[in-house]
């Protein structure tokens, strides 16, 4: 009895595993990124309870990374060997960003673009619009922060957008729309801001290079998707 659940247990880790590397967009559950996660400090038995109880604790992924490792030991049980593969996320992401921020951005696809969204703009719990400002070598100048997000005035929102464009000093532009709590699912009104947007910025030789919406760590880049124009090149 005991091999037949280590069997099922198998499968259902390749499976996991199989899934993180075919799919190119991991539409995966926090949960599911630390249960596959704690395959590899837990053998055998199922990780999921764990992973939900993990998270359930400290009230989502991102407050979990921050438990240093002896917190992780006192508060939930968890094994010493696991809280330090826990930890080690935050410090190796750590790591990784400060290696980032001294060296200069490029922006040369749409991969690129909404990796960087996704890791540096993504969090909070309010809506928020930011406008990438690039260079003509695609390298990015600025990051900035226009307020919340939404645009029922589309006229005013094309021009909020051109001021600050201009203010940056760049030739290309990206606007990320954060959509705080949720997917970055498309709406409705994105097509009415983009085509606003990008004629606004045209207007004054800034070509608008993508898209961007994230939400929950992911991404979506109309360019990538060819919903947009792509304006890479």
């Amino acid at each position: 009895m005991v091999k037949k659940t280590e069997n099922l247990n198998g499968g259902h880790r390749n499976r996991l595993r199989r899934r993180f590397l075919d799919e190119a967009e991991h539409n995966f559950m926090e949960h599911q990124y630390l249960e596959l996660l704690l395959f590899y400090s837990i053998p055998r038995i199922d990780t999921n309870p764990m992973a939900h109880r993990l998270i359930n604790r400290f009230g989502s992924f991102r407050e979990l990374l921050l438990m240093p490792p002896d917190m992780l030991v006192k508060l939930c049980g968890a094994s010493e060997k696991t809280a330090v593969l826990i930890s080690l996320i935050r410090a190796i992401s750590a790591r990784v960003d400060a290696e980032i921020m001294t060296q200069p951005v490029r922006l040369t696809n749409p991969v690129l673009t909404g990796e960087y969204a996704a890791a540096f703009l993504d969090g909070g719990d309010a809506d928020k619009l930011y406008l990438l400002c690039i260079d003509s070598a695609m390298r990015l100048l600025a990051t900035d922060c226009l307020g919340s997000g939404g645009a029922a005035d589309i006229p005013m929102y094309a021009r909020k957008v051109t001021e600050a464009a201009l203010r940056c000093g760049g030739s290309r532009a990206v606007l990320v729309q954060v959509r705080a709590g949720h997917s970055p699912a498309m709406s409705q009104e994105d097509s009415s801001v983009i085509d606003s947007v990008r004629d606004a910025l045209l207007s004054n030789a800034i070509i608008l290079m993508d898209y961007v919406t994230i939400g929950k760590g992911q991404y979506l880049s109309y360019a990538e998707r060819n919903l947009m124009r792509l304006e890479y090149e």
